[in-house]
C-alpha cells in the first residue's frame, strides 16, 4: 500500500468525525458515508466504500486479509493518487468551511 495514499483516507476519517461522538467505528464511517454523499461526493463515497471491511475480526488479527480486500486496498490508493490535488483542494476547503468549529475544539 501506498503511505501517501494511506495516510489521506486516515486523514478524510478524521477530518470529517474530528470532534464529534458516535457510538462506535461503524457509526463514523457510516457518517462518513452519509457526509459524502449528502455533499455530491459520490465517487469519494464509492472509493471509502471499499474500505470498508472487519479488520478486528479474530481472524485477521495476524493481518491476513482476504487478498479481495488487498486488491481493494490498491484501487483506493490508486484513485487517490489520480486525484492528489482534488483531494487536497477538498480537504482544505472543507477546513475552511468549519474554521470556527475547528477553532473552538482548541479552547478546550
Amino acid at each position: 500500500m501506498d503511505e501517501a495514499g494511506n495516510g489521506l483516507c486516515c486523514k478524510l476519517s478524521a477530518i470529517i468525525c474530528y470532534g464529534r461522538k458516535y457510538d462506535g467505528v461503524f457509526f463514523m464511517i457510516e457518517r462518513v458515508l452519509f457526509f459524502l454523499k449528502a455533499n455530491g461526493e459520490k465517487e469519494m463515497a464509492d472509493v471509502y466504500a471499499h474500505g470498508i471491511h472487519d479488520y478486528a475480526d479474530k481472524e485477521y488479527r495476524k493481518y491476513d486479509y482476504p487478498e479481495e480486500w488487498l486488491d481493494e486496498a490498491e484501487e483506493i490508493d490508486e484513485w487517490i493518487k489520480d486525484n492528489q490535488e482534488y483531494f487536497y483542494k477538498w480537504m482544505y476547503d472543507l477546513i475552511l468551511e468549519h474554521k470556527n468549529e475547528i477553532l473552538k475544539l482548541g479552547e478546550n
